[in-house]
């Protein structure tokens, strides 16, 4: 995750359940929390990119919206790193 304890990576996951509780976390806390505008480009069959705005508001909280990209890396069919990279719109 592109934010979190873990310098200079943010919060680093392996596996699918550990993705799917951080997710689902993340939409207990923004359940309106959703991926718009999203683009994607294949560099080869080891890389791609994504590009997205995420929007959403947290319980108690104000609007926010990120212009982010997602780095993918894969080998033998499956996703070996996925670096995210967001900034804030202000």
């Amino acid at each position: 995750m592109a934010r979190g304890p873990d310098a200079p990576e943010g919060r680093r996951c392996t596996g699918k359940a550990e993705i799917g509780d951080v997710l689902r976390d993340q939409y207990s806390e923004i359940p309106d929390m959703r991926w718009e505008e999203i683009q994607h480009w294949i560099c080869d069959q080891s890389k791609a990119i994504s590009e997205w705005v995420v929007r959403g508001t947290p319980a108690g909280g104000e609007p926010f919206e990120y212009v982010g990209c997602d780095l993918w890396e894969f080998r033998d069919g499956y996703v070996t790193k996925k670096d995210t990279y967001w900034k804030y719109v202000g």
